[in-house]
């Protein structure tokens, strides 16, 4: 058998399948149906009789829930909505929390740098404290190794 004619048998079952297919398939949901006989009698169903004149019928809706099972079920609703609620607000206010910590670090970085850079540039000058007192070279390295670990801390 050459390679087209393997092709189009099997183009061929195939379009045998779906016609088959289609012609067999019925909806597993009929509609639903009212007509009145030849006594004046209504009557509703899935299939009409054939040759009366029918009309399709929206079917009624589904029974309410009693009235213990509608409030346990509103109850269900509205806590899942207050827990969705709640978790969204703790969600938003833990990003806010750690946008605001982001922030604090970086400028505490900022300013720790800025306190390393002054100490290291008047490192071999005379430096005085707030009070004008003169700063001694162990007490100046002293306040290079807390700059230091104050830097660890914020920048990294």
């Amino acid at each position: 058998m050459t390679d087209l004619t393997s092709r189009v048998l099997s183009l061929f079952a195939s379009l045998v399948f779906l016609i088959l297919v289609t012609n067999f398939y019925q909806p597993s949901h009929a509609g639903v149906y009212r007509w009145v006989d030849d006594s004046g009698q209504v009557h509703f169903g899935e299939q009409p009789p054939p040759g009366i004149e029918t009309r399709a019928v929206k079917p009624p809706p589904p029974p309410a829930l009693p009235a213990d099972q509608g409030a346990l079920l509103r109850g269900t609703i509205e806590q899942k909505q207050a827990d969705y609620t709640r978790n969204r607000n703790e969600s938003k206010a833990a990003q806010l929390k750690a946008e605001n910590e982001a922030a604090n670090r970086k400028k505490n970085c900022s300013q720790t740098r800025q306190a390393i850079s002054s100490i290291n540039k008047y490192m071999n000058k005379r430096m005085f404290d707030k009070d004008g007192n003169y700063v001694e070279e162990t007490a100046r390295q002293q306040k290079l190794i807390e700059a230091r670990k104050s830097e660890d801390y914020w920048c990294n």
